[in-house]
């Protein structure tokens, strides 16, 4: 058995970006000594450099993910700031290390638990869904194994090398775009004239997502290593995802500390910058995380998941000792219009309730493919025009009546829409049952007799009348509430993680 051995005591952060890189560098400037802050290094710093390029390093187990050393305007610097970036400079994938990326065509399973689509990508196209899929892992558990000849290599969940030391990152910090689906990515590439194979010179927008928190949740993986996380990007720490991030971070090793994010749109790179500047003059006054965040960000859509003993957590006096064993309810989530925060519950539901997109409708291969909170990034949780989609509800006794209400990111969100703004029928293929698409706020089946499953069929209004009703393109989540009514009770339930992004 390999021993693990003793690392020094230093603690490490870890940097990965899919944008404009200016904001991670801020970042680990601030945390440098020369800052106040002794005994922080990169964890990347391990990570051996190219002998062609002393701004670029290589991981022989990753040779595919780009890792470069990055001055404050984000330009290459041989003594600069080590970043992880998934899609090469700003995400734009115009790098001299993916010109010539391996020619051979790859061919990918977009999809793999739904629509089965298969798509083929050449060089570099391959390179950035390689790396795009490997963040995933190197977000959980930020990593680096170093050799006994000093080699190193980020580690995530592989297994430790015989005579090999591990390092892990005990904060992290991701910028990229963010979804209310709980889900990450980074720009899309640019056309590159210069690449090859020439399948390679089209733009290209990579479908794996850095991580999707309800696949990570319903997968059972955790966080390893990092105890302090901070998400620079939209949305994906909004109130529907709540739940779904603490399960995780309750049951990771050790249990994760705290999450600062935003629960909607968030500054772009160049204001990120003057953020985390004044994040850590936050900190170096000895303010805990959670007020920093909330200083550092007036006016932003800001949001954080903290655990009830870690509210008092400062920089200054980094917290080593770990949590004692966790549970979703030991951590409460806050946002502005929450900022005393409110205890993460997340109650089994009194009844079943599914969403389905209609795969083809009409055709041979018709089908219903569900949305889940595992496959909110995928094709089937997309609202688009003139699309059919099913709501099925299934109780454990005969109901007589059940509704829908589609909430708009949250319930107290000022924006929410009637539901004849958003589909132009409403029917139900069950037996005996009748649908109301009139109401200001829900739609509502009635059943004659009572049924124990009814389905309650959606067309959505085609193009441009569906974009013309106010829903903001990426920005735009819709996630069910449901209820129903049985002969002698009634009962109702918030379905946050299953629902549809207007793209």
């Amino acid at each position: 058995m390999t021993e693990l051995k003793v690392a020094p005591s230093f603690l490490y952060y870890a940097l990965i970006d899919g944008t404009s890189e200016v904001d991670s560098v801020a970042f680990a400037k601030n945390l440098s000594a020369k800052k106040g802050f002794g005994g922080w290094k990169n964890l990347l710093d391990f990570i051996d450099r190219s002998p062609f390029d002393s701004a670029q390093l290589v991981d022989g187990a990753h040779i595919y993910l780009p890792i470069f050393r990055l001055d404050s305007k984000a330009k290459d610097a041989a003594d600069g700031v080590a970043v992880i970036c998934p899609g090469g400079h700003e995400g734009i994938g115009k790098d001299d290390m993916w010109i010539n990326y391996d020619p051979a065509p790859r061919t990918w399973t977009v999809n793999p638990t739904s629509l089965g689509i298969t798509i083929k990508t050449f060089g570099r196209h391959t390179a950035s869904e390689e790396s795009a899929a490997a963040v995933e892992d190197i977000i959980l558990q930020p990593s680096v194994q170093v050799d006994s000849v000093g080699v190193g290599s980020i580690m995530g969940a592989a297994a430790l090398k015989k005579d090999s030391t591990a390092f892990r990152a005990s904060m992290i910090y991701v910028s990229s775009h963010g979804w209310l689906g709980g889900f990450m990515k980074g720009n899309g590439l640019a056309a590159f004239p210069g690449a090859n194979p020439v399948e390679a010179q089209k733009d290209y927008v990579p479908f794996h997502s850095y991580l999707q928190i309800g696949r990570v949740d319903a997968s059972g993986k955790k966080f390893v290593g990092p105890t302090w996380i901070i998400l620079a990007q939209c949305s994906t720490l909004n109130t529907a995802t709540w739940a779904m991030w603490a399960r995780v971070m309750a049951r990771s090793s050790p249990p994760v500390r705290g999450i600062l994010g935003y629960e909607e749109s968030s500054p772009e790179a160049g204001a990120a910058v003057s953020i985390a500047d004044s994040f850590f003059q936050a900190l170096r006054g000895k303010k805990d995380f959670l007020s920093a965040w909330k200083s550092a960000n007036a006016g932003q859509h800001w949001a954080a998941l903290v655990h009830k003993d870690a509210m008092k957590d400062t920089l200054v006096s980094f917290p080593t000792t770990p949590l004692a064993a966790s549970s979703l309810g030991d951590y409460s989530g806050f946002i502005p219009s929450i900022p005393a925060g409110q205890v993460i519950a997340d109650p089994p539901p009194p009844f079943q309730t599914q969403l389905f997109r209609v795969r083809h409708k009409g055709q041979p291969d018709e089908s219903l493919v569900e949305v889940r909170a595992d496959t909110l990034d995928e094709a089937q949780a997309q609202l688009m025009g003139a699309r059919d989609y099913v709501v099925r509800i299934t109780a454990s006794k005969p109901i007589t009546e059940a509704s829908i209400r589609w909430v708009h990111i949250r319930a107290t969100f000022a924006l929410q829409f009637k539901p004849s703004q958003l589909f132009a029928a409403a029917t139900s293929p069950t037996t005996g049952v009748t649908v109301d698409l009139k109401g200001a706020t829900k739609i509502v089946a009635k059943a004659s007799p009572a049924v124990t499953t009814l389905d309650i069929a959606l067309n959505t209004h085609p193009e441009p009348k569906l974009g013309s009703s106010g829903l903001e393109a990426s920005h735009s989540y819709l996630w069910l509430s449901a209820a129903t009514k049985d002969a002698t009770s009634s009962a109702t339930h918030d379905f946050k993680t299953i629902g549809l992004l207007y793209h």
